[in-house]
């Protein structure tokens, strides 16, 4: 670019305020990233495998609190999440606890993305665990029972050995997911991979470079993830199987919410636009997408596969930062200005999202066109159709009604994550919320109302997903 001066050297150079040098702060960045995922992740698996062996017990009591701790922690995005562990728990514990969490608790900020990681992949494992155990034969249980097996035997020695390895694939995801969501504990002041790179780039003005590096070392932690967890699979694999101070109620300010409901609406309005817009843009370029990978030609194939496992494989918050901070430097030397074009947070919402959810909304229509037997494909050509026909007359409209609960609730997931747009100074629902308890010093009652609405939202969606799936099933 004529007006940017490229410096490879950047992170060999010593930091304005001296003592360190810039590839120091990467690697610090990188070990905290590495040790908050880690551990998240040791948590999140023992949480999850125990509330997804309960959720599969003819224990009433214990199956309707873990079916409660799965709905609340899976539709609560994670960053209201760190902002309820972080900013709001503090507040409402007794005076003693909340003043030691704020001043004496050793490493605030990574304790509190630990746990809010913790608990809110827990309940997706939760999810995996218990359909890999009712995946399997009811007779193995059954078997187990006969043998003289008491139920804890039975899923300890029968039923879990068999299920963990069967859910492999799935955790491995979870597993590559948490390395990517470690990126969100930015938000709360914590010097992980993502944070690091920010500061850098406000340090230096090197985005280019910064982005570069921090994106192939997100790159480099899924694949040596991808592939830790393929080599269990292949040595466990099993032959002949296939392969989620104290206040008191009269001191919460319900009034500080209702004042601010206009302008907490408008913010609504705003996550509601961003999520159907990106989903409409993901399904279409989605689905191009996956037409290409299904081509049969060498190069649509392997392009589109690397755009997939290049979105896959690094954090949504990273896009955004891209695209908000590099753009601008790549359209001036596009158009030739003297300074940088404006991309403001609504332009980079908009292409972000929509850029990063096409792989998954890709990898979802794949799946659909996939699932079409072949006959449909031999039958239309017997009748003259041509290929674009085939898919647009016979294939796509049955692979997208056996994959609709499916893109349904990746947009659920995508209308939570709508919340990260809060990094880059959106006025989403998050956003507004934020701006009203820093304003009135009230973070407990807006976080925790922000909160209450998305778990509503999300829970309801999918409540009606579920249903709409059961439809669909008896349908067929």
């Amino acid at each position: 670019m004529a007006t940017y001066h490229w410096n490879w050297l950047i992170f060999f150079e010593e930091v304005a305020t001296g003592g360190e040098k810039y590839y120091q702060w990467l690697l610090a960045g990188l070990g905290w990233t590495v040790a908050t995922s880690l551990s998240a992740w040791l948590l999140a698996l023992i949480l999850g495998t125990a509330i997804g062996i309960i959720r599969t017990t003819p224990l009433k009591g214990l199956l309707i609190l873990a079916d409660a701790y799965v709905e609340l922690f899976r539709n609560i995005p994670l960053i209201v999440q760190m902002f309820l562990w972080f900013f709001v728990l503090p507040d409402i514990l007794p005076d003693r606890l909340g003043d030691w969490m704020k001043q004496e608790m050793p490493l605030p900020e990574f304790s509190t993305a630990v746990l809010s990681l913790a608990f809110f992949t827990s309940a997706r494992i939760a999810e995996q665990v218990k359909a890999g155990i009712l995946s399997l034969p009811t007779g193995q249980k059954g078997a187990g029972l006969a043998i003289g097996f008491t139920l804890p035997q039975v899923y300890r020695y029968v039923l879990l050995p068999v299920a963990f390895r069967i859910m492999i694939p799935p955790l491995t995801s979870e597993f590559m997911n948490i390395f990517k969501n470690s990126s969100v504990a930015l938000t709360i002041g914590m010097l992980e991979l993502t944070a690091v790179a920010k500061q850098m780039n406000e340090y230096t003005f090197q985005g280019f470079e910064i982005f570069t590096v921090v994106t192939l070392l997100y790159i480099a932690i899924a694949l040596m993830a991808n592939r830790f967890m393929a080599w269990i699979e292949n040595k466990v694999r099993i032959p002949g199987y296939s392969q989620e101070h104290s206040i008191q109620m009269n001191d919460f300010d319900f009034e500080v919410i209702t004042r601010s409901l206009p302008y907490l609406w408008k913010g609504m309005q705003y996550t509601l636009t961003l999520t159907l817009t990106a989903m409409a843009g993901g399904v279409i370029f989605g689905s191009l997408l996956a037409l290409a990978r299904l081509s049969g030609i060498t190069v649509l194939e392997r392009s589109a596969s690397l755009y997939v496992n290049l979105m896959r494989s690094i954090p949504l918050v990273l896009v955004i930062f891209w695209f908000y901070f590099l753009v601008p430097l790549l359209g001036q030397w596009l158009t030739g200005a003297e300074n940088p074009i404006t991309v403001g947070p609504d332009q980079t919402a908009l292409i972000s999202f929509t850029l990063f959810e096409v792989a998954y909304y890709c990898e979802i229509i794949r799946a659909g066109i996939q699932s079409i037997p072949n006959g449909q494909t031999a039958a239309a050509k017997a009748i003259g159709f041509t290929y674009p026909q085939q898919m647009l007359y016979v294939i796509l409209p049955q692979a997208f009604r056996n994959m609709l609960p499916v893109l349904l609730t990746q947009t659920i997931v995508l209308f939570q994550d709508t919340s990260l747009v809060y990094v880059i100074s959106g006025t989403d629902f998050l956003g507004a919320a934020s701006k009203v308890a820093q304003r009135d010093s009230r973070l407990v009652e807006m976080y925790s109302f922000v909160a209450v609405v998305y778990f509503i939202i999300s829970f309801t969606l999918s409540k009606w997903v579920k249903h709409f799936q059961q439809k669909i099933s008896l349908t067929r």
